[in-house]
């Protein structure tokens, strides 16, 4: 939508009676107004100013992708490994895989998704995070599967505000007495209040 008035760098001439002036003050405030509300400000007759969502960075539904490499084994079973997945090894042990998760505090996550073929039995997802000064975990959110056929992609939607002191990460087990369930990949959806939010 185009502005009241064109921008004049000189609209205010030394000419302009003195009983006229305010007109011109009142003028330029409402074309600074204008123009500042446009690009930078909700609005400038609030205090504080508000910045807009598009100059802080804000970003809904910013995406972290994890390579199956990115998932550690939690014991020296001998998974298998493709460039397309990481399979259980053949016995009768659960196999539980973990990748760390690197969100900036302030941020929310709000779904951790995992590309998995179960097999015939249950295949499990975890957010989890233990606290830095060394406390127990805690577990955000989690599911467990154990009738989906094929591959599929097995999800969790926490809604969950990353705070700090805390080291999250993602965890996917992989059930035993079958050969080769595997975990592709994973997936994590957050979003981000603010572009300064750094890890």
């Amino acid at each position: 939508m185009p502005y009241t008035r064109v921008w004049n760098n000189n609209a205010v001439v030394g000419s302009t009676q003195a009983a006229t002036i305010d007109t011109g003050f009142q003028n330029f405030r409402g074309d600074l107004e204008e123009r500042l509300e446009d690009k930078f400000i909700t609005d400038v007759v609030v205090d504080p100013w508000v910045v807009k969502p598009e100059i802080l960075g804000n970003v809904t539904g910013k995406k972290l992708y994890f390579h199956h490499s990115a998932f550690v084994c939690h014991s020296d079973l001998a998974e298998s490994r493709s460039d397309l997945f990481v399979a259980h090894p053949s016995n009768n042990a659960t196999a539980d895989f973990w990748a760390p998760l690197f969100v900036p505090i302030g941020c929310t996550i709000q779904s951790v998704l995992a590309l998995v073929d179960r097999q015939t039995q249950t295949v499990t997802l975890e957010l989890a995070y233990n606290e830095s000064a060394g406390g127990a975990k805690t577990s955000v959110a989690s599911v467990s599967d154990s009738s989906t056929a094929g591959i599929f992609n097995l999800s969790i939607s926490p809604g969950h505000l990353v705070s700090i002191n805390r080291y999250y990460y993602i965890r996917v087990r992989l059930p035993g007495f079958v050969t080769s369930a595997r975990l592709y990949g994973a997936v994590v959806t957050y979003d981000t209040p603010d572009c300064r939010n750094v890890l």
